[in-house]
């Protein structure tokens, strides 16, 4: 990657860390709970002495409905 792109990855991933860190002190402070928190897994993929597990988290008010080919 070049300087430009890897700064420019740090520097998104410094702003998100500080956005959800702010959102935690905020729900801490104003004693905010969490909604209904939804595991949607990607497929994933191993071999034998490795594997590897990706999918993402959300926090969700309203259900989340399958598709037809789920």
């Amino acid at each position: 990657m070049s300087s430009l792109s890897t700064f420019l990855a740090r520097a998104g991933k410094r702003a998100d860390t500080t956005v959800d860190e702010l959102r935690m002190r905020l729900r801490h402070r104003f004693r905010f709970g969490y909604c209904t928190i939804h595991i949607l897994p990607y497929r994933s993929y191993g071999i034998p002495d490795q594997l590897t597990l990706m999918g993402r988290v959300i926090e969700r008010t309203s259900d989340i409905l399958p598709d037809g080919d789920d």
